[in-house]
């Protein structure tokens, strides 16, 4: 499964920050974003299992974790599924100096057209920009009713 080698990676990222004195809480709490809600509870299980450290995780949309985290929340790890939520926390210095990027999980765009639809070649287009625009850090939403 997938979020396997996401545990192996989560729990290493746990370890590490464990290293640092001051930091044995008798529980972690992680901040997550609700795309990861299902794969975050998994990893923090298998973080618990392997080292005996209870994770809590609280699941929200990145934004409300981000202003959470401004006015004051405890929160030990920040997950956030948005580079420029990660850059604005940045800038207001609500991370620790130790903090570090790291891709632990990721999703995949999916595309669903009518079957009549004849105009591939826009459709292709939009996508290498859609692509485009996840790559340098932003966060997409596209609904579209007829």
């Amino acid at each position: 499964m997938r979020w396997i080698s996401a545990a192996r990676i989560f729990i290493t990222l746990l370890s590490l920050f464990l290293a640092f004195p001051g930091q044995a809480a008798d529980r972690l709490l992680v901040f997550a974003p609700a795309s990861l809600a299902g794969t975050i509870d998994k990893i923090a299980d298998a973080f618990t299992t392997e080292t005996g450290r209870a994770v809590a995780v609280s699941v929200a949309g990145t934004p409300q974790l981000a202003r959470q985290l401004e006015a004051g929340a405890p929160a030990d790890i920040f997950i956030s599924a948005d580079a420029q939520w990660m850059n604005w926390l940045r800038e207001r210095k609500l991370l620790s100096n130790t903090s570090f990027d790291l891709k632990i999980a990721g999703n995949s765009l999916v595309v669903a057209v009518r079957r009549e639809t004849e105009n591939w070649v826009d459709i292709e287009k939009l996508l290498t920009v859609f692509h485009r625009l996840v790559d340098i850090g932003y966060s997409l939403l596209v609904i579209e009713h007829h």
